[in-house]
């Protein structure tokens, strides 16, 4: 039993002294572009994170996009008139297990990481032309896909890309889009 107590003091101890040095959870918070193939749109993020060491952090995203691809047809004239061709609306929503490594320790701390979960789009084609328009049924498919991330922390900021491959939707076209996402996150780093 001694042995016992003995070692959960020592555990207990160890934590104490990790915890005066580094704070390991925090929560980001981003706002950002959306830049699907031949579009773009607005993001906004959400994701809480542990940091394993100071250099690996395990976490959860949920990320939420609008995103709209518009095509319009330049006259002789210089105007833009008669879209002639298919606006395409979207919303993604995607939920992934992810995990950064940063490569410095210091104040500035560039990091590669990536994410692994489940990309839900939703949106519609809308054609508009002289005398007639139409809608698509709305798109709806769930797709598991990945993302590839780089960037950098600075105090308590981080200036991130992001590439989602978020695969296709049910009338075969891509829900992959880049992202620039600027977040704020609130907890972790180092303890003064």
């Amino acid at each position: 039993m001694k042995k016992v107590i003995l070692s959960v003091v020592l555990i207990c101890a160890a934590l104490i002294v990790r915890a005066e040095e580094f704070n390991p959870f925090r929560v980001d918070v981003g706002l950002g572009y959306a830049i699907p193939k031949g579009g773009g749109g607005v993001l906004f993020s959400i994701e809480p994170k542990y940091s394993i060491t100071p250099n690996i952090s395990a976490g959860i995203r949920a990320e939420w996009a609008g995103m709209a691809k518009i095509k319009w047809v330049l006259n002789e004239q210089g105007q833009y008139v008669d879209p002639g061709n298919d606006t395409e609306l979207k919303f993604s929503g995607s939920y992934l297990a992810t995990g950064d490594y940063h490569f410095m320790t210091s104040k500035f701390r560039p990091f590669g990481g990536l994410g692994l979960g489940a990309y839900s789009t939703s949106g519609a084609n809308i054609t508009l032309s002289q005398g007639a328009s139409g809608i698509t049924p709305p798109v709806k498919k769930t797709n598991f896909g990945f993302m590839l991330r780089a960037g950098f922390d600075i105090a308590h900021c981080r200036l991130a890309a992001e590439y989602n491959f978020a695969g296709k939707d049910n009338i075969d076209k891509s829900c992959n889009y880049l992202s620039i996402k600027f977040s704020v996150y609130i907890g972790g780093g180092m303890v003064k």
